[in-house]
């Protein structure tokens, strides 16, 4: 829940909204827009320019990383974990999509994987977790 542009914990002490709250229509949408914005965005900002960009004053490795490097350095959610584990895991995921992309010269195939891993976060892991009350609530 958002109130004065802050997020507060709901009832169950999760800083996920409750979506069971919202018509189902509005629900599926709101899914299916993050998860197509960010990828195609992301997609298309990083590895479409930035990394190829890069690669033509480096080496394509070196351009792989640097890219990767900035992807993890993004405020990437969920906020309220600890931050080393959180950059570990997004160098990882844009190491692969740097890696799709360089190997495949196109965004497309780092697209439908991210288009897809979304999905199954915000169908799976995010009901899941808005439903599990925090520790320290």
């Amino acid at each position: 829940m958002v109130e004065a542009g802050v997020r507060v914990r709901s009832d169950s002490g999760s800083v996920l909204p409750d979506m069971s709250k919202y018509p189902w229509l509005t629900t599926t949408l709101a899914v299916v827009m993050g998860s197509l914005v960010s990828p195609i965005l992301e997609q298309a900002g990083f590895w479409g320019y930035c990394q190829s960009m890069l690669e033509r004053t480096f080496s394509g490795p070196a351009a792989i990383v640097m890219t990767a490097i900035l992807f993890a350095l993004l405020p990437h959610p969920p906020i309220h974990v600890v931050l080393w584990p959180k950059l570990i895991l997004f160098f990882f995921t844009g190491l692969t999509f740097s890696a799709m992309a360089y190997l495949t010269k196109s965004i497309l195939p780092g697209i439908v994987v991210h288009v897809l891993g979304l999905l199954v976060f915000f169908t799976l892991v995010f009901r899941s977790e808005a439903a599990q009350p925090r520790p320290d609530a």
